[in-house]
Protein backbone atom coordinates (compact mmCIF):
# COMPACT_ATOMS: atom_id res chain seq x y z
CA UNK A 1 0.00 0.00 0.00
CA UNK A 2 2.90 2.24 1.02
CA UNK A 3 4.44 1.67 -2.28
CA UNK A 4 0.93 2.97 -4.31
CA UNK A 5 0.46 5.75 -2.80
CA UNK A 6 4.29 7.27 -3.23
CA UNK A 7 3.57 6.61 -6.27
CA UNK A 8 0.52 8.52 -6.33
CA UNK A 9 2.23 11.24 -4.30
CA UNK A 10 5.70 11.05 -6.53
CA UNK A 11 3.05 11.56 -9.60
CA UNK A 12 1.15 14.51 -8.44
CA UNK A 13 -2.35 13.65 -9.53
CA UNK A 14 -3.84 14.77 -6.49
CA UNK A 15 -4.56 17.38 -3.91
CA UNK A 16 -6.49 17.35 -0.49
CA UNK A 17 -8.92 20.04 -0.68
CA UNK A 18 -12.42 20.96 1.05
CA UNK A 19 -15.36 19.51 -0.81
CA UNK A 20 -17.64 21.88 -2.34
CA UNK A 21 -21.19 21.18 -1.12
CA UNK A 22 -22.57 20.94 -4.82
CA UNK A 23 -20.14 17.87 -5.14
CA UNK A 24 -20.87 14.28 -4.34
CA UNK A 25 -17.27 12.51 -3.75
CA UNK A 26 -16.75 9.37 -4.58
CA UNK A 27 -15.58 6.39 -2.12
CA UNK A 28 -12.16 4.66 -2.30
CA UNK A 29 -11.54 0.90 -1.58
CA UNK A 30 -8.15 -0.97 -2.14
CA UNK A 31 -7.80 -4.14 -4.10
CA UNK A 32 -5.45 -7.04 -2.78
CA UNK A 33 -3.80 -9.42 -4.92
CA UNK A 34 -0.99 -12.04 -4.35
CA UNK A 35 1.70 -11.66 -7.51
CA UNK A 36 2.59 -15.48 -8.41
CA UNK A 37 5.13 -17.53 -9.91
CA UNK A 38 4.46 -20.20 -12.73
CA UNK A 39 4.52 -22.65 -9.82
CA UNK A 40 1.84 -20.77 -7.91
CA UNK A 41 4.54 -19.51 -5.26
CA UNK A 42 3.81 -16.03 -3.67
CA UNK A 43 6.37 -13.36 -4.90
CA UNK A 44 5.21 -10.35 -3.96
CA UNK A 45 1.38 -8.37 -2.17
CA UNK A 46 0.05 -6.13 -4.52
CA UNK A 47 -2.66 -3.22 -3.60
CA UNK A 48 -4.69 -0.86 -5.33
CA UNK A 49 -6.96 1.73 -4.53
CA UNK A 50 -9.58 1.90 -6.67
CA UNK A 51 -12.65 4.60 -7.12
CA UNK A 52 -15.71 3.55 -7.12
CA UNK A 53 -17.42 5.01 -9.79
CA UNK A 54 -20.17 2.44 -9.83
CA UNK A 55 -21.98 4.71 -7.13
CA UNK A 56 -21.87 7.60 -10.30
CA UNK A 57 -25.16 8.10 -11.61
CA UNK A 58 -25.44 8.60 -15.46
CA UNK A 59 -26.43 12.31 -16.38
CA UNK A 60 -25.98 13.54 -12.50
CA UNK A 61 -22.72 12.35 -12.20
CA UNK A 62 -20.91 12.11 -15.73
CA UNK A 63 -21.98 12.27 -18.95
CA UNK A 64 -19.92 9.76 -21.01
CA UNK A 65 -17.82 6.32 -20.21
CA UNK A 66 -14.69 5.91 -22.15
CA UNK A 67 -12.19 2.77 -21.06
CA UNK A 68 -8.85 2.72 -22.88
CA UNK A 69 -8.98 -1.27 -23.67
CA UNK A 70 -7.61 -3.03 -26.82
CA UNK A 71 -9.93 -5.00 -28.14
CA UNK A 72 -8.70 -8.78 -28.68
CA UNK A 73 -9.18 -8.28 -32.44
CA UNK A 74 -6.38 -5.99 -32.70
CA UNK A 75 -4.39 -8.13 -30.68
CA UNK A 76 -4.52 -11.09 -33.25
CA UNK A 77 -4.21 -9.31 -36.34
CA UNK A 78 -0.56 -8.07 -34.58
CA UNK A 79 0.07 -11.00 -33.89
CA UNK A 80 -1.01 -12.51 -37.52
CA UNK A 81 1.31 -9.62 -39.28
CA UNK A 82 4.01 -9.79 -36.77
CA UNK A 83 4.03 -13.75 -37.46
CA UNK A 84 3.74 -13.77 -41.20
CA UNK A 85 6.81 -11.29 -41.19
CA UNK A 86 9.09 -13.34 -38.62
CA UNK A 87 8.87 -10.27 -36.34
CA UNK A 88 9.56 -10.84 -32.47
CA UNK A 89 7.02 -9.93 -30.33
CA UNK A 90 8.08 -7.70 -26.93
CA UNK A 91 5.58 -6.99 -23.94
CA UNK A 92 5.67 -4.75 -20.89
CA UNK A 93 3.88 -4.04 -18.03
CA UNK A 94 3.39 0.24 -17.35
CA UNK A 95 3.86 0.54 -13.88
CA UNK A 96 0.75 2.24 -12.23
CA UNK A 97 -0.33 3.38 -15.83
CA UNK A 98 -3.94 4.92 -14.49
CA UNK A 99 -1.54 7.71 -13.45
CA UNK A 100 -0.17 8.64 -16.90
CA UNK A 101 -3.67 8.47 -18.39
CA UNK A 102 -5.41 12.57 -18.82
CA UNK A 103 -8.87 13.24 -16.72
CA UNK A 104 -10.36 16.43 -17.89
CA UNK A 105 -12.67 16.97 -15.36
CA UNK A 106 -12.43 17.82 -11.48
CA UNK A 107 -12.88 14.28 -9.41
CA UNK A 108 -13.28 14.47 -5.81
CA UNK A 109 -12.79 11.28 -3.73
CA UNK A 110 -13.21 10.33 0.12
Amino acid sequence: MRDEMEAIDQSQTWELVTTPTSCRPIGLKWIFELKKNARGEVLRHKARPVVKGYLKKQGIDYDEIFAPVVQFETIYVLITISAQNSWALHHLDVKSAFLNGDVDEELHVK
